[in-house]
C-alpha cells in the first residue's frame, strides 16, 4: 500500500518548512493593514486545529494565551 502524501518528510524537514512558513506569515501579517487568511479550502477544520494545537503546545501556550492574542487590536501598518 503507498504511503500518504507526506508522511516521507522527516519530522526535522517538517519543522523546518512550518517554522520557515509561520516567519513568513507573522512577516507579512505584520504590515498587512488586515488580516490575511492563511489557508485555503482544500485544508480542512479538523487539519487546522491538529496544526493550531500543536503550536500552541510547542510554545507551552494555553486556551487563554491564545485568546489574549486572539482579541488584540490590529492597527494599521
Amino acid at each position: 500500500m503507498p504511503a500518504e502524501p507526506g508522511t516521507e518528510v522527516s519530522e526535522e524537514d517538517l519543522r523546518r518548512l512550518v517554522s520557515a512558513v509561520i516567519r513568513l506569515y507573522a512577516a507579512v501579517s505584520e504590515q498587512a493593514a488586515e488580516d490575511i487568511v492563511p489557508i485555503n479550502a482544500e485544508v480542512s477544520t479538523t487539519e487546522a486545529v491538529v496544526l493550531a494545537c500543536a503550536l500552541l503546545k510547542a510554545r507551552d501556550l494555553n486556551p487563554f494565551d491564545l485568546a489574549l492574542w486572539f482579541s488584540r487590536a490590529r492597527t494599521a501598518g
